[in-house]
């Protein structure tokens, strides 16, 4: 499935990041923003986002494509017979964009240590992108 829009940029996001924001794809998405591919994702439950900040126009009309797979490679090569696969598929929850002109952190990892089973120690490394 292959969905395509037009979608004006406001001119005074100039110089901001602009985040395109998918709260969910049923499985395995890929977007382009003006021809230019600007990231995959694989999960259906979980949203996600992709930093278009170099692929899009402010002030001009830019075209926004998403190609969703309701499969991902793992749920192919893990039912040959596609006993277990979905059979929904698509955008399944709304998308939207948004701008920051501020710095943000992404988180780089995670790693836990388990000390007990009710107890884990956890430590975080982050980086800070402006």
């Amino acid at each position: 499935m292959k969905t395509i829009t037009r979608s004006q940029i406001p001119a005074d996001w100039k110089g901001r990041r602009i985040l395109l924001r998918f709260d969910g794809a049923q499985s395995d998405a890929r977007v382009w923003v003006n021809s230019k591919e600007a990231g995959r994702h694989q999960g259906g439950f979980t949203a996600f986002e992709f930093d278009v900040t170099e692929y899009g126009l402010p002030g001009a009309s830019n075209t926004v494509a998403a190609a969703v797979q309701n499969e991902s490679t793992a749920d192919i090569l893990a039912s040959g017979t596609q006993y277990a696969a979905y059979q929904f598929g698509g955008l399944t929850r709304k998308s939207c964009s948004r701008s920051n002109s501020g710095s943000s952190v992404k988180v780089v990892q995670i790693p836990s240590i388990l000390v007990e089973a009710s107890e884990a120690i956890f430590s975080m490394r982050a980086k800070a992108l402006s």
